[in-house]
């Protein structure tokens, strides 16, 4: 049994995996596996696990494309060309004072005139960045284009509708990251094709995101029934499932989508995050330093897609990304303070992967190893201040 053949059971056979959990070591020997190999699954290096994967046969994935220049996260949300001479705002006090804490700010959302899900260069409108909400097409209807989210690791956290609709499409098309995902979808329907054909280096990521919509419709328009299958969740740092169904609509398909566990929810479970108690802001990070979003240092802060920050264009592996991170570490210190403890996170995609996560200072961020799916969780600085006045309201209503 290959590598690839034992993980795909393990994400995809509840039987195998219940004996891998029982016992790792006789799974490892039954599956006939090399030392190389057995060495990497039980140490649970996502990185090292896709490298040997990769390197299984030509390197490439199923559909003949380098699973290297795929990227990690199914399109993120396209984003302006940034001014990276970001100026910082006016110092603010670095260290928490005492109880009562003054109030910080907490005007999250964009000004009106701003359309979230367009890149800058491609916006004509200002329309709302949703779909209909008053009228939803039906969820279990084949016709039209239904979007589906695979989980972080495909076939595990892959949920039973998710994958119903992936096994009954008439098409399916897919962006994945990994060779395990890649091949399940490929054994559920024969009629899968990748998209990650589109990646070329050098090329703007608006264009790149525009042109596998085109592909979308083109083959819905063929077909009139096509899934659409995206890594992690597919509503989130998505634009070509957004930006599809839109269009779907717009000529009279019906589209629905279906959830997928993100990297934000993994995020939860690894890290122990509790917003309940600490409050959460979620940006992705190049809008958030070109849009200077007002956040609060009192509550957590998720940073995502820093390993492609300030990246316009798709070019692997980014490395012009590290003078930025720079630039990103002096922002944040300025509300934070340089020692400032933050977290860079990596979900494992690769089923026996084990999390990354590395509690590093803020000043430290500019010379950490960075991965393109990394995330950057910025802990609270301090309390929230607590209003009195509003509490005895509430108590007494």
């Amino acid at each position: 049994m290959s590598l690839m053949e034992f993980l795909l059971d393990l994400s995809t056979d509840p039987l195998a995996m219940v004996r891998f959990r029982r016992d790792r070591r006789k799974a490892l020997e039954e599956a006939k596996l090399s030392e190389s190999e057995r060495d990497a699954v039980l140490g649970g290096n996502p990185k090292t696990l896709r490298t040997m994967l990769l390197q299984m046969g030509t390197g490439k994935t199923p559909n003949g494309v380098s699973a290297s220049s795929v990227p990690m996260q199914p399109g993120p949300t396209p984003t302006p060309e940034p001014e990276l001479e970001i100026e910082p705002p006016e110092p603010v006090e670095l260290n928490p004072p005492p109880d009562p804490l003054p109030p910080s700010p907490v005007i999250i959302q964009p000004p009106p005139d701003v359309d979230v899900d367009v890149d800058a260069d491609e916006a004509t409108s200002v329309a709302p960045a949703t779909w209909c909400m008053d009228q939803f097409d039906s969820m279990w209807e084949s016709e039209g284009l239904t979007v589906v989210g695979l989980g972080i690791r495909g076939g595990l956290q892959t949920t039973p509708e998710a994958q119903l609709c992936i096994r009954d499409s008439g098409k399916v098309l897919y962006l994945v990251a990994d060779p395990i995902s890649e091949a399940w979808i490929q054994k559920l329907n024969r009629s899968s094709e990748s998209l990650s054909g589109f990646y070329e280096t050098g090329k703007r990521r608006i264009d790149i995101y525009n042109n596998i919509v085109e592909r979308i419709m083109e083959r819905l328009r063929e077909c009139r029934e096509v899934c659409l299958v995206l890594y992690g969740h597919p509503g989130v740092l998505a634009y070509p499932a957004r930006e599809s169904m839109k269009r779907a609509r717009r000529e009279g398909f019906p589209a629905r989508m279906f959830p997928g566990v993100s990297a934000e929810d993994n995020l939860f479970a690894d890290l122990g995050v509790d917003f309940g108690a600490t409050g959460l802001q979620s940006y992705e990070v190049t809008r958030f330093l070109v849009h200077r979003y007002q956040f609060d240092p009192s509550a957590g802060l998720v940073l995502w897609q820093i390993g492609v920050l300030g990246e316009t264009k798709w070019n692997p592996p980014h490395t012009a990304v590290r003078g930025r991170l720079k630039i990103l570490a002096e922002y944040l210190a300025r509300y934070y303070g340089p020692e400032h403890e933050v977290v860079l996170y990596h979900a494992p995609e690769v089923v026996t992967g084990r999390p990354r996560a590395e509690s590093l200072a803020l000043s430290q961020l500019p010379t950490a190893e960075v991965l393109t799916i990394s995330t950057l969780y910025v802990p609270p600085r301090c309390q929230p201040r607590r209003d009195t006045e509003a509490e005895r309201e509430l108590m007494n209503a």
